[in-house]
């Protein structure tokens, strides 16, 4: 690290990688969310999705939420019709 006019530079080095003649077997399990029409992620206080059964009855349960009203409220959207809001919705593998 060097004194620079009005501030400092940085110089970084890496290590390098050790490469292993053995292949790693590790998979990754896939997880699963939705993000509402708003940008935010549906699950409230709940982990990440294990499968799409799970994160499609969790979607359901959250959208019963506003079965009462009948619609959802988006800030970018408006009011979208209960029918619709998972053509709304942004489906992700993590």
């Amino acid at each position: 690290m060097t004194n620079v006019k009005g501030g400092f530079h940085i110089e970084y080095s890496f290590p390098e990688k050790k490469k292993t003649s053995k292949k790693a077997t590790t998979t990754k399990k896939k997880k699963y969310d939705v993000i509402s029409p708003d940008g935010f992620s549906i699950r409230i206080g709940v982990p990440l999705f294990n499968s799409i059964k799970e994160r499609d009855d969790y979607f359901k349960m959250w959208k019963n939420r506003f079965a009462q009203q009948g619609y959802y409220s988006s800030v970018p959207y408006g009011r979208i019709h209960l029918a619709d809001l998972a053509d709304y919705c942004e489906w992700i593998e993590v």
